[in-house]
């Protein structure tokens, strides 16, 4: 089963395989926050919640930012993933990373609000992609 995030450039499909020792997800999303509706879509689409392992692709943030939601999984990567990872880590708990990134994403989100009249009016499809962005 494929998935993603509706919303502008939002092109990261998460894929869920069943298999018979559990389920296995292929990235995982941005956050925890985002990533936790898609698992749920994946838990009740195959009737189970047993997940097995965590494939990550890569160390960007929407490839592996919703790992720590699948507890007792096994988590497999490249050799540099955990390396690749930590300006995540750095980006949430490190104050001037995390601050630098909260005025980033505050610009962008009032950027989307005031843009969203002039959207709607163009294009009904449009403005439901700027919402979910928003949303995001």
């Amino acid at each position: 089963m494929v998935a993603h995030w509706v919303g502008m450039d939002r092109w990261c499909n998460l894929t869920a395989i069943w298999t018979t020792r559990g389920l296995v997800v292929i990235d995982t999303e941005m956050s925890p926050r985002t990533m936790a509706p898609i698992k749920e879509l994946f838990e009740h689409a195959f009737g189970r919640s047993n997940w097995v392992y965590v494939i990550n692709t890569h160390g960007h943030d929407t490839h592996a930012g919703g790992n720590s939601l699948f507890k007792g999984a096994t988590i497999v990567g490249h050799d540099n993933l955990a390396e690749d990872m930590q300006w995540i880590v750095r980006r949430q708990t490190e104050p001037g990373w995390r601050n630098r990134g909260l005025g980033r994403a505050d610009q962008y989100m009032q950027t989307l609000q005031a843009g969203l009249p002039q959207v709607a009016a163009r294009s009904a499809a449009e403005a439901r992609l700027v919402r979910a962005e928003h949303k995001f």
